[in-house]
């Protein structure tokens, strides 16, 4: 055995190197692939809604664009079944609400990858909130680092190591062989760690259809994923922003605990469509939870009419979730949050 040695910073240059020579995909295999996830999410027993929409509609942004829901004047309710738009924002507010179950809707396909394959197998890989983000960026995690360590090594740019991503998939693998994820999954997580720091095009570029792509095909800030969770984190822990939740100890475990009992459903549909929301109305009556409220993040701004969505989720919802419900609107991109609409709702 040939033992070669490496400096600091000889090692990063050529683990960086290493991850990103596998991360190609061309525009063949991305249709092949996704084809294959809504397959395996029209199966998804955690898929109560799907509007059969396979193109992503608009670009998604995968890591939530508004920061609010970490300084909502929430208001705790007899429910139990929290419903909303965007990813981490769910889980955060999943962390200070303590819901017994959550609905994630979007009308994308990536959105629900995101949330499925990528931080699902992510939260049930990981035992500390400290594994959690350490696997998130694709990085090693050091001996005795806290998250908030981490957090700044990868707002500073570190970029996945090819030994971290492969202890990361040993430990899905390990998953899937107690049948918590599936090939796919695991696939789909290795794909987005090695487009960290390399930016592909998402669509089809002058040199063929052997191009090398994202595996995203409309999406904000693929390569820069970790990053922006990270940057994000900076700001949510000033004090004006108040803090990550799901990232603290508690908080993180609550989350966890929702994926580990498969008590994290997904609707795939448009805010402004009633169907969606009647899917999700004889979803609580099934589970016998009521709905505690209704996160819309930003949805209107997409949309551009807050009275179609809501429209049509009192068309939807009628009269089958009888609490009043808060229903909460996040304000457009900001660089933290600003303010929040909070408005109640009875159908």
């Amino acid at each position: 055995m040939r033992f070669i040695v490496l400096t600091h910073t000889t090692f990063i240059a050529f683990a960086l190197f290493a991850v990103r020579s596998q991360a190609e995909v061309t525009v063949q295999e991305r249709a092949s692939f996704w084809a294959t996830m809504q397959t395996q999410y029209a199966a998804d027993p955690q898929t109560i809604y799907d509007d059969g929409v396979t193109e992503p509609p608009y670009p998604v942004f995968l890591v939530p664009n508004d920061d609010a829901s970490l300084s909502l004047p929430l208001t705790k309710s007899d429910g139990s079944l929290q419903v909303g738009f965007g990813s981490t924002i769910q889980f955060s507010l999943a962390a200070a609400l303590r819901p017994k179950a959550i609905v994630i809707a979007d009308e994308s396909l990536e959105a629900q990858a995101m949330v499925s394959s990528f931080y699902r197998p992510l939260f049930m890989a990981s035992e500390t909130p400290e594994e959690f983000v350490a696997h998130l960026g694709g990085v090693d995690l050091h001996r005795r680092e806290n998250t908030q360590n981490i957090l700044d090594r990868l707002a500073l740019g570190e970029f996945p190591t090819v030994r971290a991503v492969e202890e990361l998939k040993e430990k899905l693998s390990q998953l899937e062989n107690q049948g918590l994820v599936t090939a796919l999954d695991i696939r789909f997580v290795e794909y987005v760690l090695r487009e960290q720091g390399r930016p592909f095009p998402s669509t089809l570029s002058l040199s063929g259809s052997q191009a090398q792509v994202s595996i995203f095909r409309n999406a904000h800030e693929v390569s820069t994923i970790a990053l922006r969770l990270a940057q994000q984190a900076s700001c949510q822990l000033a004090e004006r922003c108040g803090r990550l939740s799901f990232l603290t100890p508690e908080g993180f475990t609550a989350v966890r605990k929702l994926f580990l009992g498969n008590r994290v459903f997904y609707a795939k549909g448009a805010a402004e469509n009633p169907e969606l929301w009647k899917a999700i109305a004889d979803f609580s009556l099934r589970k016998h939870k009521k709905i505690s409220g209704l996160y819309l993040a930003n949805t209107v701004e997409a949309t551009g009419s807050r009275d179609k969505v809501m429209m049509a989720a009192r068309q939807g919802l009628g009269r089958r979730s009888p609490n009043k419900l808060n229903i909460y609107f996040a304000p457009p991109v900001q660089p933290c949050f600003q303010s929040v609409a909070q408005m109640g709702f009875r159908p």
